[in-house]
């Protein structure tokens, strides 16, 4: 339990630091995240989720590569990315959760994005209507029946720009594996991927000031 309350201190700190730091002109405006988000390929579920540019290097391409890509820069970037969601298992238990990472993000000349992560993450099980058998012999029904785990997490995908709602936004395919640390006395990873698209707020407010 202790391990949990540190954890949660952890994740209340890292999103007050990036409430903060909206407000600082050398930060961009953070991205909004929408995917599916799904357990195991199979099991369903939906996430949402912040990214906030840290920093971000440019360097100029060739003119011959310009000429190929019509693209002239490539881009490393360092991101805090933070997502809360839920997928259920029909017929087992269903999860919430939610996740803090740093990610190294590049951008190639050809305007394809390749990212890898770490962080922490945090989930609550809940399981079907359960039953204990109590110090007095009696049987009682357990409320909320479930479990929470921590652990380390790992995440690597990529990104395709695509023009959506006026805006130059980028749909994305991810795959993260968290560890869950004291899972039955061992440490489970598990297989989770994800489909979704990444809204560029900065680039939609543009578009709308030169529609004004």
């Amino acid at each position: 339990m202790e391990k949990n309350h540190a954890i949660l201190t952890l994740y209340i700190c890292l999103i007050l630091w990036s409430i903060q730091s909206k407000g600082q002109p050398n930060l961009k405006p953070a991205r909004i995240k929408l995917s599916y988000y799904a357990n195991m390929f199979i099991n369903p579920g939906l996430s949402v989720g912040t990214e906030i540019i840290l920093t971000e290097k440019t360097t100029k391409a060739s003119k011959k590569t310009v000429l190929r890509s019509q693209n002239n820069l490539s881009r490393n970037t360092w991101l805090l990315n933070g997502q809360v969601g839920g997928y259920t298992h029909l017929y087992n238990h269903s999860v919430l959760f939610t996740n803090y990472e740093i990610r190294y993000s590049r951008t190639t000349k050809r305007g394809r994005k390749f990212f890898g992560g770490i962080g922490l993450g945090i989930e609550r099980s809940f399981l079907p209507e359960t039953y204990e058998v109590t110090e007095n012999g009696t049987v009682e029904k357990i409320t909320l029946p479930g479990h929470f785990y921590a652990g380390p997490t790992i995440s690597m995908g990529m990104h395709v720009k695509r023009r959506f709602f006026a805006a130059q936004n980028e749909l994305f395919m991810e795959v993260q594996v968290p560890f869950l640390i004291d899972y039955n006395n061992t440490l489970l990873p598990k297989i989770n991927v994800a489909f979704g698209m990444l809204i560029n707020q900065k680039q939609k407010k543009q578009s709308n000031e030169i529609t004004k």
